[in-house]
């Protein structure tokens, strides 16, 4: 079979800039804290929800929470109910895209 060169040329680019992309993303995706002040993170219309996310609160806890349009900051418990946080949400961010199976 035969592939002529600009074919190769293109998925070799395509794959390097792939590459390139993914790693741009990590970078633009890198931990950095967000204000409340600022902005709240985006809730779906369905339920007024957010993903998962990583807040800290005025007194330095980092947890693992969401926040609901209604309700505000929950605490993300895994063993038992959610419950609302007690303490006021200073920051949040996203939390990290899973691993990958590379």
């Amino acid at each position: 079979m035969y592939y002529s060169p600009f074919i190769l040329c293109a998925c070799i680019w395509h794959t390097k800039a792939h590459k390139l992309w993914k790693m741009n993303n990590l970078k633009q995706q890198t931990m950095e804290w967000i204000s409340v002040k600022d902005r709240l993170p985006k809730t779906n219309k369905k339920f007024g929800d957010s993903d998962y996310l990583l807040c800290y609160t005025e007194f330095g806890e980092q947890v693992v929470c969401w926040y609901k349009k209604d309700l505000g900051w929950i605490v993300a418990n895994f063993k038992a109910d959610s419950s609302p946080l007690r303490h006021k949400v200073t920051h949040w961010m996203p939390l990290p895209n899973p691993p990958s199976n590379e």
